[in-house]
C-alpha cells in the first residue's frame, strides 16, 4: 500500500498529459480555423486582382479606341479645312 501515492501520481500525470492532449486539439482545431480563413481570402483577392486587370485592359482598350477616333476626328477637320480651301478657288456659277 506504500506505493499508492506513486499509482495517483501516475494518474495525475496522465490525466493532465490528456488535458494537454486536448489543448492541443483545440489548438490545431483553431490553427486549422484560420489557414481555412487564409485560403478564402487568399482566393477573394485572386479573384479581385483578376477582375483589376481585366478592367485595366478595358480601359487600355477604351483609351485606345478614344485615341483612334481623335485622330479621325482630326484627319476629317483636316479634310474639311482643305475642302474649304478649295472651295474659295472654285469658279463662282
Amino acid at each position: 500500500m506504500r506505493n499508492n501515492g506513486f499509482v495517483w501520481y501516475g494518474v495525475g500525470c496522465a490525466r493532465d498529459a490528456l488535458g494537454y492532449d486536448r489543448h492541443a486539439l483545440g489548438y490545431d482545431r483553431h490553427a486549422l480555423g484560420y489557414a481555412r480563413h487564409a485560403v478564402r481570402y487568399a482566393r477573394h483577392a485572386l479573384r479581385y486582382a483578376r477582375h483589376a486587370l481585366r478592367y485595366a485592359r478595358h480601359a487600355l482598350l477604351y483609351a485606345r479606341h478614344a485615341l483612334r477616333y481623335a485622330r479621325h476626328a482630326l484627319l476629317y477637320d483636316r479634310h474639311a479645312l482643305v475642302y474649304d480651301r478649295l472651295k474659295v478657288f472654285q469658279p463662282i456659277q
